[in-house]
């Protein structure tokens, strides 16, 4: 009985891979995951009730303003570096904000480091 030759298959398999992950030429591949660089937890300081449905978070870089009113997720899509300041507001709370909050790139290159804020807001009593 003949026996199939895996090996030699099996190693060209792992070369293949390993050169389209760019080990094998030194190149560096980015994957098409995407990182948000920017993420928001907004809770009460007092309850520690989640506040993101509802909050005003607003970005600003230079003259450049984004603003969201309901935010789902708590993700930002900024550009990567940059240097932001965040405001977050809602109705019966204290403005909190964040100034010169810097975003970059990940070690490989590719990929936004992701900066997290967590916001605790403090009601206006």
């Amino acid at each position: 009985m003949r026996r199939p030759k895996i090996l030699p298959a099996l190693s060209v398999a792992v070369l293949l891979f390993a050169s389209a992950c760019g080990l094998v030429s030194g190149e560096k591949v980015c994957t098409a995951n995407y990182v948000a660089p920017l993420v928001i937890s907004i809770n009460d300081s007092v309850t520690g009730a989640s506040l993101i449905q509802g909050t005003i978070v607003t970005i600003k870089a230079g003259d450049q303003v984004v603003q969201r009113d309901t935010v789902p997720v708590g993700a930002y899509d900024l550009a990567v570096p940059g240097t932001y300041d965040v405001f977050v507001d809602r109705g019966g709370y204290r403005t909190w904000s964040a100034l010169g909050v810097h975003t970059k790139r990940d070690n490989s290159g590719c990929h936004a480091e992701q900066v997290h804020l967590f916001v605790r807001l403090q009601p206006n009593f």
